[in-house]
């Protein structure tokens, strides 16, 4: 008798779990670099609540643990969608992690719009500039004007590395 009420039981629990339930076991299974794990509690929170951008961005940061690029940009492109009235902080978040896998993925020109939104969600972040600046580099357009940006604010590197 007590197997068939744990059997019966244990679907009714799993079918209780909120979406936010789903999200900090994501990010609980996230800190112990469980990623797939993570991806998929993370996953049952979306499907239970398709507009959950903390959801979709958490997804993508443990896609991006697993250098899963596509998924990246997939998951980041609708978090930056749902998103667009959170604080900066979280924008920034979602813009910059997008804008390194597009960058990864060769999506250069993608990648130059993410991080000049990036510096515009926050001017006195250097390593903003450096990452814009990077991208500039590659598409053969000036990056030192960043790369100097950064070293005004404190990171001085990429400057001294390639503009002097």
């Amino acid at each position: 008798m007590k197997k068939i009420l744990i059997l019966i039981f244990v679907p009714i629990l799993s079918f209780s779990q909120s979406a936010e339930d789903f999200l900090k076991k994501g990010i609980e299974k996230n800190k112990s670099n469980d990623f797939y794990g993570a991806i998929s509690d993370l996953s049952q929170a979306i499907k239970i609540n398709p507009n959950y951008g903390k959801a979709f961005s958490m997804r993508a940061l443990c896609k991006s643990k697993l250098n899963d690029n596509p998924g990246v940009i997939e998951d980041m492109t609708i978090a930056i969608h749902l998103n667009s009235n959170e604080e900066n902080s979280v924008r920034f978040m979602d813009y910059s992690t997008r804008g390194i896998s597009r960058a990864k993925t060769n999506d250069l020109n993608g990648a130059l719009a993410d991080f000049n939104k990036v510096v515009e969600l926050n001017p006195n972040d250097p390593d903003s500039y450096v990452s814009r600046g990077i991208v500039k580099k590659k598409i053969n357009r000036n990056g030192c004007i960043d790369f100097k940006k950064a070293c005004d604010l404190g990171n001085c590197q990429f400057y001294n590395d390639y503009c002097k």
